[in-house]
Formats: C-alpha cells, structure tokens, sequence
C-alpha cells in the first residue's frame, strides 16, 4: 500500500444541466410560508404527502444529494431532479444537508389547525383531541397571534402577571 497517496475526491457537477421539471406538486402556500426553509423546499419538490415518506425514512439524518444519479431515496427520477433543485442553496460544498424529522412537518400542520380551530371549540375540547394540555394550547394560540410566550428579557414576576387564565 502506498501510504503517500492522497484520497480520491467526489467530482461535483452543477445541477443547472439538469432538464427542468415541467410538472410540480401541489402545495399549500399557507402551509409552506409556516415551515422552515429546508422542509419548504422538501414539500415544494415532493408535495405533502410524498414528503412525509420521504422524511420518515430519511429525516433526522445527513444527506447526500446527487447530482447526475437518476434514482436514489426511493425517489422517481422527476422527483429527485426536483428535490436537487429546491434543495440546491441548502446543501453544503459537498452536496451534503440534515433534512429535518417528519415530526417538524406535522408540528407546524397541526399548530395552524389548531389556530384555525379557536373560537369554533373550547380549549379543553382541542387539547383532548390533539392529546396536550391546556396550556399548550393556548399557548399555541399565542403565538399563532404574533405573541413571544415569554420573552428572554421578561422577569419572571411579569410573566406570572401575564398568566391570568391559569387555572381556567
């Protein structure tokens, strides 16, 4: 062996050779202003439901995204042409990114639900059917308004001030 020999370094090619989509899923945009700029991206290329698949198998993990490959994750060679070019100015120098958990997509899904739900039910009834606590949920509901939950610069006295539907 000769021990003087450097590694062989991955070829990087430009995903801008890549023939262009024509077909995208469809995607709420209510839904993708909420969530996070690299589960945007899986959602927009995959739709909803595919971008759940994908990120229970792949999700919470380090990626490489190929860029010439033409199948790869379980993924059909549109689908995986599209995710290379919603995920291109996420991925690092060596084509490399951590896709989120599934459980972040239903986090912001079930959040909207829930804020859109205020009003139409009570408090108790969403936290049962959800399975959180009441507190959750309004706290939910704050910031569903804009409202920080408790912000770092609040002293304690004025947060618990601010409680006034503690045990309601």
């Amino acid at each position: 062996m000769n021990k003087n020999r450097r590694a062989r370094q991955p070829v990087h090619r430009t995903v801008a050779n890549a023939p262009v989509p024509v077909e995208w899923p469809q995607a709420d945009d209510d839904l993708l202003r909420t969530l996070p700029p690299v589960l945007r991206a899986v959602v927009r290329a995959l739709g909803f439901g595919r971008a759940r698949d994908f990120l229970e198998r792949r999700g919470g993990a380090p990626i490489w995204v190929p860029s010439i490959k033409q199948a790869a994750f379980g993924l059909t060679p549109d689908e995986l042409n599209r995710l290379r070019i919603t995920l291109d100015p996420h991925l690092n120098e060596s084509r490399r990114i951590t896709l989120p958990k599934v459980d972040k997509l239903f986090l912001k899904y079930r959040n909207e639900q829930i804020a859109r739900e205020r009003g139409e039910r009570t408090v108790r009834d969403i936290a049962q059917t959800h399975a959180l606590t009441t507190r959750q949920v309004t706290n939910i509901f704050r910031q569903a308004e804009g409202e920080a939950i408790r912000p770092k610069d609040a002293s304690a006295a004025e947060f618990a001030r601010r409680q006034t539907d503690l045990f309601s």
